[in-house]
């Protein structure tokens, strides 16, 4: 594999031997003049149809850098390492991004020296925000997960069983369990239900007559089963005015926060709060 040096702090990138002038190959010329938000958006588009090139991926988080988007860039280098292995990758991230630390656990889940125990657990810091994220690994359980990433736009398979997001306080958030997820009360279809007769899902559609327009929102749902810190990530869609936008978050406030109490996620047999990415749609 051939390499060529794009940035200017002594890192290495991949490159590849590409004929036509295709986006990976305008990417890399842009990135080698200093126009990285060009060679960003190049690299980007060139992602979403050729997802599983680590090649194009290793670029991208360097140009990142360059930007001082070190967050995405750590996350980034953090995946590659992760899901091929990547030795190179795995370097930059504990030179730039911070080391991590690993504990040892057996079958009862207690603590060892032993590295060929059945439990990894790997604490990793996440430059986005200062915590750590926590992956429990078993290495009995093979390819038991698949781990969707947004910034390499692809998936992989996993022997991670638990993830979670570590505070300075010490609060632990899980977001991502093999086992034992949040359950609304009666399953899907119940949330379903609750969806299509939510009187605040009702006026939405009455008052906003909105088409096409998608929100995201994250939330906890705690260890006794009630939802805190909803957050509404993005609105997506032909949004009139700041009216209308601010109408809406009102009601989706209301939609998610009066929600009936869920069965909470556990891991071990003990309750854990949970982070849920969720969606509304309205076409």
């Amino acid at each position: 594999m051939n390499r060529h040096l794009i940035l200017f702090l002594s890192l290495t990138v991949y490159c590849q031997v590409v004929l036509s002038q295709d986006n990976f190959s305008k990417g890399v010329a842009a990135a080698q003049q200093n126009k990285y938000i060009v060679a960003d958006s190049l690299f980007t588009e060139y992602l979403k149809t050729n997802p599983l090139d680590v090649n194009a991926a290793f670029n991208r988080a360097n140009v990142k850098l360059q930007l001082g988007d070190t967050c995405v860039f750590c996350n980034i280098m953090h995946e590659i390492s992760v899901a091929y292995k990547d030795k190179e990758a795995w370097k930059l991230f504990t030179k730039i991004c911070g080391k991590t630390d690993s504990l040892y656990c057996n079958d009862n889940f207690e603590l060892t020296k032993d590295k060929k125990s059945r439990y990894l657990i790997v604490s990793i810091p996440n430059f986005c925000d200062k915590s750590y994220e926590v992956n429990i690994h078993d290495n009995k359980r093979k390819n038991v997960s698949i781990i969707t990433s947004p910034d390499l736009f692809s998936s992989y398979r996993t022997n991670v069983i638990a993830s979670y997001r570590l505070n300075n306080d010490g609060y632990k958030t899980y977001l991502f369990l093999v086992d034992s997820n949040p359950i609304f009360p009666g399953g899907n279809e119940k949330k379903d239900l609750y969806k299509e007769m939510n009187i605040d899902i009702q006026q939405i559609k009455k008052e906003l007559n909105l088409y096409h327009v998608v929100v995201n929102v994250v939330y906890i749902i705690d260890k006794t089963g009630n939802i805190k810190d909803l957050k509404i990530v993005r609105i997506k869609g032909d949004l009139k005015d700041e009216e209308t936008i601010e109408k809406l978050k009102i009601y989706i406030n209301s939609y998610f926060m009066n929600m009936p109490k869920h069965i909470p996620a556990k891991f071990r047999n003990e309750n854990v709060d949970f982070q849920v990415q969720d969606m509304i749609t309205f076409w």
